[in-house]
């Protein structure tokens, strides 16, 4: 019995171990390659015995291995590795050069790259340094057909971010994932696991789930399609249209031809189409293919308003607008006009001021014609009618490094209107609007509306770092990263207009010259500084000391989601990062319409002296106020409460004024 018992421990131990060392892979079949006859390796650079292949140096002469694989073929391709100098780089790829996942590698371990292959064909698995000095050893190589399961640590950390999200107990939380950028499984194993758990409402996708930029569209839509069945296509589980995915990265290209985009109709089957049963998704039915629509959530009574900005079609839906610089999204006319007369619609309501309204976007674009949601929304959130139109141009010019400009041409710029009057509404409450695309973190507040980007996914960066700097000059700057290494930049004039608000700071292992983003409180990139590194500090440079490292190790390769937790009695919002990302509170602006009286501060339904006091009371310090009586004593409207609201009351009270300023805004 003993020996039974010896035996059975040591099996289970050596398959716990078996599952360690696969981490994320069961393998279904032997190795589809010969390690030892790859299809093509350069023999003064790589040599091969008993099993381990040898880099002397590299020359990015590559060790490849042609497979030809069926379509919907599940494969890994790994192997160990130990670094003798430089770094390696392991890809997926077909044989015209379209690479189909690509990872660096620069500390001794395992690879494991994963991929569905979407159509038959000869599939290019392949090694290579990055560089002329990269040595190493290549052992275990492998290209296998596998079942991929949920990796035990996926398991953990879902279980601290449910835990996290618990301990909040939100009126609503979101899974949010963006800009992964990928075809391997194990970038969206984990968002199906999360959800399992019942604690996280719904799912949405901020855009970006591919590379799709010239490959053919056959292609990308295979592939789309196992990205969103993978993350889940439950009737909870929203997704949004990236430049990535739609193939706007093909027409910024200089392409004419449809062939290259998405049509509104192949969008709406991958990414809408499973929403069709749930009763709370309302779609515009003057566009029901356009790719936005807004949910209800009648429990917590919240509002997800679900954006394409991507929507580069005209109004015929079959000519796309040719906006060429990427970063420049867009929202259409059709749209914009859905947006305020119906997403913000709450007429229909029992008592539209107990509604909050949160909206998602791929991404927000500081030139285009999306500022004019954020006027929009702001109409909705007081209460007040807006009349506006805008011109958006179609083109942008670089002035500057960094730096774009619409072009003066006016002839090619686009009139977007709105018309709208939500003063019989009454004030609703906006959360926010929440973005991806730039996969940076970062925040600002226009037109009193909450923008906020998220990380979510970042890449290849192997470092971050942000500081806040204000009044940055011309000159000559340096900082010290975690490891002590100094750098060095220049900054040259910036227009005194930009009210400089964060830079961010990307750097990869001692990258010379590294890039710096200097960006204004809305977050426009102002201006791309070069920066270099430096043995010593320069005697003429100035010490930038409030550089923060968000990550102090690699996020190549790094999977990552956030959990936006809504708090409305509190009016907050949090985020709570799985992988990478920043953890970030924000308040906003609730309204209360209906139960608030501007200049009633002690709710006795009366505006008089009483009141005037409790102002002049919080403006010496002597009282504190509640933020419902905050709104109510900023009768001016300037955001601040000071003794001139208090004198507005007594001048009200007196009868020598009928209106409040902030009444009239």
């Amino acid at each position: 019995m003993k020996n039974f018992i010896k035996t059975a421990v040591c099996f289970l131990f050596a398959l716990i171990m078996s599952f360690c060392i696969l981490n994320e892979t069961t393998f279904a079949e032997e190795n589809l390659i010969d390690v030892a006859a790859p299809t093509s390796a350069n023999k003064d650079i790589w040599s091969y015995d008993n099993g381990v292949w040898t880099m002397t140096n590299s020359n990015y002469a590559n060790l490849r291995y042609d497979v030809f694989l069926e379509a919907d073929t599940k494969i890994v391709f790994s192997f160990d590795f130990e670094i003798l100098s430089g770094k390696i780089n392991a890809t997926i790829r077909t044989l015209d050069n379209q690479f189909l996942v690509t990872k660096n590698f620069d500390k001794d371990g395992k690879a494991v790259l994963q991929y569905t292959i979407a159509e038959s064909g000869t599939y290019r698995f392949q090694i290579c340094g990055t560089s002329a000095e990269a040595c190493a050893k290549i052992s275990s190589i492998s290209v296998a057909v596998y079942v991929p399961e949920l990796p035990s640590e996926y398991s953990e950390e879902s279980l601290r971010v449910i835990n996290e999200v618990e301990a909040l107990d939100p009126n609503l939380s979101i899974l949010l994932f963006a800009d992964n950028h990928s075809y391997e499984e194990n970038k969206y194993f984990k968002y199906p696991g999360i959800m399992k758990y019942g604690v996280v409402d719904y799912q949405i996708g901020l855009g970006d789930y591919v590379d799709y930029s010239h490959s053919p569209k056959s292609t990308a839509k295979k592939l789309l399609e196992n990205c969103i069945s993978l993350s889940g296509k439950e009737a909870n589980c929203f997704y949004l249209y990236g430049n990535h995915d739609v193939g706007i990265c093909g027409v910024n290209g200089g392409s004419n031809s449809l062939d290259v985009v998405m049509t509104p109709e192949e969008n709406y089957d991958i990414f809408v189409k499973h929403l069709e049963s749930n009763e709370n998704v309302h779609v515009d039915p003057l566009n029901p293919h356009g790719g936005y629509y807004y949910v209800d959530d009648e429990s917590a009574k919240i509002r997800m308003i679900i954006l394409n900005t991507s929507d580069i079609f005209n109004e015929n839906s079959e000519i796309p607008s040719y906006i060429r610089y990427q970063q420049t999204l867009r929202v259409s006319q059709t749209q914009l006009t859905w947006f305020a007369s119906k997403a913000l619609d709450f007429s229909d309501k029992t008592n539209p001021s107990a509604w909050s309204v949160i909206v998602f976007g791929h991404e927000y674009s500081p030139y285009g014609n999306q500022l004019i949601l954020f006027d929009i929304l702001a109409a909705a959130q007081n209460g007040t009618a807006i009349e506006k139109s805008i011109t958006v141009y179609k083109r942008l010019t670089e002035i500057d490094d960094g730096n774009y400009i619409n072009t003066i041409d006016t002839e090619n710029g686009d009139i977007y209107s709105v018309s709208m009057d939500y003063s019989k509404q009454g004030p609703i409450t906006v959360i926010g609007f929440i973005h991806g695309h730039n996969h940076v973190d970062n925040n600002s507040i226009i037109s009193g509306i909450n923008r906020i980007q998220v990380r979510c996914d970042n890449g290849s960066i192997d470092r971050y770092y942000i500081a806040s700097l204000n009044g940055l000059s011309e000159g000559k700057y340096y900082f010290k990263d975690i490891d002590g290494h100094i750098y060095v930049f220049s900054c040259n004039s910036i227009p005194d207009a930009a009210a400089v608000g964060y830079n961010y700071y990307w750097t990869s292992a001692k990258m010379t010259p590294a890039p710096i983003a200097v960006f204004d409180k809305n977050g426009l990139r102002l201006k791309s500084i070069s920066c270099s590194y430096s043995e010593e500090i320069p005697e003429d440079a100035v010490e930038i000391t409030d550089f923060v490292s968000e990550r102090d190790e690699s996020l190549a390769g790094k999977e990552s989601c956030e959990i936006l937790c809504i708090d409305k009695e509190a009016a907050t919002i949090t985020f709570i990062p799985y992988g990478t990302g920043t953890q970030r509170t924000f308040s906003y602006v609730k309204n209360y319409s209906d139960e608030l009286t501007l200049g009633d501060l002690n709710g006795d339904e009366k505006v008089n002296v009483l009141d005037a006091n409790l102002v002049r009371r919080y403006a010496a310090e002597l009282e504190k106020l509640d933020e419902k009586q905050l709104v109510s004593a900023d009768v001016n409207g300037d955001g601040k409460v000071n003794v001139l609201d208090a004198n507005l009351i007594r001048r009200f009270a007196a009868k020598l004024i009928d209106i409040f300023p902030a009444a009239e805004q």
